[in-house]
């Protein structure tokens, strides 16, 4: 069980803190929250403490399919993933490109590094 801690960094950005084994259920919880009680265009999910292991295609797919549900409610938003491990960063690039295959009309980053991550989220869109 994770645990995701959601703070906004200013009325554009917001940043979900993830610590411990994720589930798909528990990132689709966390992202209907943060778009049906605070939207930002920028959102950063911060998984430096997170176990993304268990995260399987599926639970990708599925992801993808509820957050295209909520896409307009974020024009031209951006979402950067935090995940300095190499375990992590090869999951969130699997998920980059399952977001590309389905079309999904947000952008979304994996990074290694949160600087990078934080400056991509305020570059002009």
């Amino acid at each position: 069980m994770a645990t995701i801690k959601k703070s906004k960094k200013d009325e554009s950005q917001t940043i979900l803190t993830v610590s411990g084994v994720l589930t798909r259920e528990e990132i689709i919880h966390a992202f209907e929250d943060f778009v049906q009680h605070d939207v930002t265009p920028f959102l950063l999910w911060d998984f430096t403490d997170a176990d993304l292991s268990n995260i399987s295609k599926e639970d990708m797919e599925q992801i993808i399919t509820v957050t295209k549900t909520y896409a307009h409610l974020r024009k031209n938003g951006k979402t950067a993933l935090l995940v300095p491990t190499d375990l992590s960063f090869g999951i969130s690039r699997m998920y980059e490109a399952f977001i590309e295959i389905r079309e999904h009309p947000l952008t979304i980053n994996a990074f290694r590094s949160r600087e990078k991550a934080l400056a991509w989220l305020v570059k002009s869109v």
